[in-house]
């Protein structure tokens, strides 16, 4: 369990289904705007993650927007460094995205608290910016890209 401490307990929906489609499995994540979850597609079975945007958000037009525009840019937009997104919308009372479950660990966790020497930093960072890089292809610029939200995957799949 990875939840943040930014927002209370009462707002882990582990458990919830929504729209009898997707199964909260577990919190894997939180942060200001949403959390993210491992879930089970009840339809297809396949285990994914479903970031769900936090209700104080539901009345933010500008947010609901952004939070909607990153789940549209994340099924467009494909690249082996970005996360695919496969569904959003709104079911049982709540916006989501529904994404790829990346297995791995966070970039913090590999390093253990401790600097990498170049030779490994380097990779990661040309990975992200290899992602950034797509992005700003489509015209987007990414609000943040901190290493405490980045997944070593269990095979890199990088292209640059």
């Amino acid at each position: 369990r990875d939840i943040g401490t930014r927002y209370p307990p009462d707002l882990d929906f582990s458990g919830e289904t929504l729209g009898d489609r997707y199964h909260l499995d577990h919190c894997i994540g939180c942060g200001g705007m949403a959390t993210i979850y491992a879930a089970t597609d009840q339809t297809t079975k396949a285990i994914v993650a479903v970031k769900v945007l936090h209700p104080a958000h539901d009345k933010d037009p500008d947010l609901v927007r952004r939070f909607k525009q990153e789940g549209q840019l994340g099924a467009q937009i494909g690249h082996p460094n970005l996360v695919p997104a496969f569904d959003l919308g709104w079911l049982g009372g709540r916006h989501y995205i529904v994404m790829q479950l990346v297995n791995g660990e966070r970039l913090t966790t590999t390093t253990r608290g401790q600097p990498l020497p170049w030779q490994q930093t380097v990779p990661y960072v040309l990975d992200v910016l290899a992602a950034l890089a797509a992005l700003h292809a489509r015209g987007v610029a990414h609000r943040g890209a901190p290493g405490r939200r980045r997944r070593v995957p269990r095979r890199p799949a990088r292209r640059r």
